[in-house]
């Protein structure tokens, strides 16, 4: 382009921009195109972005600013009463974006938040209706055929957007419906597993709960044992008292006995002595030493008896002995068997609750992983019932709108057949009620005005109609009680 620098400051609504062959209309056409984010070959200009950059300069800067206001507005925490779009181009074809709020701030560099803001104002760059180029538009004129101006009537109407917007659509509904019938079956499946690992779990836990009441119950036996033994250890040491207590007497007599067999021995040798004294005495003596004989038999007869009870006393106290040691080695036996027993059963016990443990803390944590899984399952599949019913709905505004379009269609080819049709559907029908209360009048009201007009120039055509705008299905009344009566019928 050959503009170093230049600025148009334009209106709120309409704006003509006129002036002579080669004054630059269409190169602020371009650039406002360009800007709002055109290829070059739409502008019939160039074939590539850097051919639209000044010769001699490395890049070109295009801004424009819109109206950002009212209900209709763009984000307007974000951007503002106003948006600032602005597009640098390359010498060497490449370009970027720069999108700002109203006090300069660049908000986004992407061309598709610029997409969504045309989509917001309904700015269509590539829609013939709405931007027409001279190229474009004379070619129309002169060399369009039918074939090329049903494609033309495709784009300008959008029809071919919305064709191919509803076969993707259709692709991804059946896309979304056909990963939700798999996660949905996931999820079945998920669940049976989850419920079957619950049970696991529970019998687990129940298992768990006897695990710790044997153990409870293994504690009380160790007890019930220790008390059994204490009270056996117990009665043998009371009757090993009672035995060392007989033992004492016994010791006590056998001691008294040996003082009596001495004080019988010391008179056995005092009778001996005098015996043999006597024997040198007289015959009385004879009887004397008889009475002696006999006394001597007896006292040998008592020795023998204290004798046998010494025996059978040292007898019974070595079988006490004898009792009293086994008892303790039976004792000791029995403690260390089933202290043995006792820890072997014990740690047999805690081998296998502490596996029980490791089984549940694994089913626990194969549970938390199914829990997760099953939770990123609903996410996944909340977010897709999401954009299924956000593409359920795209799809019901382009139904609405292509059934608008078919109406619109069917309306401009009623109109080609009758032209009082493309003025509403309604046109007809006032036009006979007009003709039917004619009389009714001081004039019949005249309309309505677009059917009257005739513009000679195609061109003007939509200058005409954005001029006039609602007043083409308008009617002119000669006065207010025409105005009143054709108000009522």
């Amino acid at each position: 382009m050959c503009h170093g620098n230049f600025q148009l400051d334009l209106g709120p609504h309409m704006n003509f921009i006129v002036g002579s062959n080669g004054s630059g209309k269409s190169a602020v056409l371009v650039a406002l195109t360009v800007c709002l984010g055109a290829s070059a070959k739409f502008t019939n200009r160039s074939s590539n972005m850097g051919q639209l950059v000044m010769r001699g300069k490395s890049s070109a800067l295009v801004s424009v600013t819109m109206r950002n206001r009212g209900d209709e507005a763009y984000k307007p925490e974000e951007y503002g009463k106003s948006i600032v779009v602005e597009r640098r181009i390359r010498a060497d074809g490449g370009s970027s974006y720069s999108l700002k709020n109203a006090k300069g701030k660049v908000v986004s560099t992407k061309r598709t938040e610029l997409k969504l803001i045309l989509e917001q104002f309904n700015i269509q760059i590539d829609n013939p209706c709405s931007i027409l180029m001279q190229d474009t538009s004379r070619e129309f004129l002169n060399k369009f055929t039918p074939k090329n101006k049903y494609k033309f009537f495709l784009l300008a109407t959008e029809l071919a957007q919305i064709k191919s917007d509803f076969d993707f659509i259709a692709t991804q509904v059946a896309t979304v419906e056909s990963i939700l019938q798999r996660k949905s079956k996931r999820i079945a499946d998920c669940k049976a597993n989850t419920e079957s690992l619950q049970k696991e779990a529970e019998e687990h836990h129940r298992l768990q709960g006897l695990s710790e009441e044997i153990t409870i119950l293994n504690s009380k036996l160790v007890w019930l044992y220790a008390r059994e033994t204490e009270a056996m250890l117990k009665a043998t040491e009371e009757k090993i008292a009672e035995w060392v207590g007989v033992e004492e007497k016994i010791k006590a007599k056998l001691n008294a006995s040996k003082e009596e067999k001495e004080k019988v021995h010391e008179m056995y040798e005092k009778e001996t002595a005098l015996v043999a004294e006597i024997q040198n005495s007289g015959a009385h003596v004879e009887a004397e030493k008889g009475k002696l004989n006999d006394a001597r038999r007896l006292l040998n007869t008592e020795v023998q008896k204290i004798d046998t009870c010494i025996k059978d006393i040292k007898t019974r106290i070595t079988h006490v002995g004898t009792r009293k040691k086994r008892v303790e080695e039976f004792i000791n036996l029995q403690q260390t068997q089933e202290v043995d027993k006792i820890k072997k059963i014990n740690e047999q016990k805690k081998a296998k609750i502490e596996q029980n443990l490791l089984e549940i803390q694994n089913i626990n944590k194969k549970v938390e992983e199914i829990a997760l899984e099953k939770k990123a399952t609903d996410e996944s599949i909340a977010k897709l019932d999401e954009a299924l019913s956000n593409l359920r709905n795209e799809m019901k505004q382009k139904d609405h709108k292509i059934e608008g379009l078919k109406r619109k269609s069917a309306e401009l080819v009623e109109g080609k057949q009758n032209r009082a049709r493309l003025f509403g559907p309604d046109t007809i029908k006032i036009l006979n009620l007009i003709a039917k209360f004619k009389a009714s009048f001081s004039s019949p009201p005249i309309g309505p005005i677009g059917l009257l007009i005739q513009v000679n120039d195609p061109q003007w055509v939509i200058a005409v109609e954005a001029a006039l705008h609602g007043l083409l299905e308008a009617y002119i009344c000669t006065n207010s009680q025409d105005t009143k009566h054709f108000v009522e019928i």
